[in-house]
């Protein structure tokens, strides 16, 4: 049986502001780049589907 979906959280004024400035702050520190992991695997899996798929 499936689980219900919870109700979307409603931030009030106090959360919403906290919420923002920390959207702000976060802004000025940019992620680098991140590695997928098992790439490799799924770039040979893709491949191998598009292989199969020509004939």
């Amino acid at each position: 049986m499936a689980l219900p979906i919870a109700p979307t959280p409603k931030l009030d004024s106090k959360a919403s502001a906290s919420f923002l400035k920390r959207i702000e702050k976060d802004l000025h520190n940019p992620m680098g780049a991140v590695a997928t992991p098992r790439l490799n695997k799924a770039i040979k899996k893709i491949m191998a589907d598009a292989c199969k798929n020509k004939k």
